[in-house]
């Protein structure tokens, strides 16, 4: 049986739907797995350097390939106290049906032995695509899990 999730917990969810459980920061299971996202280390080590920036950092050198890889279809997803942090590609069918079996699964069967007891936290889903100037969407999670 699933236990609730206390505190931060954080995926991504690749272009094709699979689902990847994050156990640090974001950058850094990109850093761990480059070949999931098909990028060069060394190119992403030199974007650190030409920011001055510490290796793995949380910086503008993470900011950008954080939006790179959103923008080429993964979502990046954070729990925050009272708030999922979403972020999306755009709002289209592709990402919508990928966050409704994330929330369905998330409040039932859960992920790694944890699941979400507050059925009516918040998802804050920002579009990051080229050129989206779309507002912030706010979803509760039993709302997008019921499209399921």
């Amino acid at each position: 049986m699933p236990t609730p999730i206390k505190g931060t917990i954080a995926f991504w969810i690749a272009p094709s739907g699979e689902i990847h459980l994050v156990k640090d920061t974001h950058i850094q299971y990109v850093i761990d797995h480059p070949e999931l996202f098909q990028i060069s280390l060394e190119d992403l080590r030199r974007r650190y350097d030409d920011y001055g920036e510490e290796w793995g950092s949380e910086g503008q050198a993470r900011e950008e390939k954080i939006r790179e890889l959103v923008t080429e279809g993964w979502i990046r997803i954070r729990r925050y106290p009272g708030v999922y942090s979403v972020n999306v590609p755009d709002f289209d069918g592709r990402s919508r049906k990928h966050l409704v079996r994330f929330a369905a699964k998330l409040l039932n069967d859960g992920f790694d032995g944890r699941y979400e007891r507050d059925r009516y936290m918040e998802l804050r889903i920002r579009a990051l695509g080229a050129g989206k100037t779309e507002p912030e969407r706010r979803v509760e999670l039993q709302r997008m899990a019921e499209e399921a």
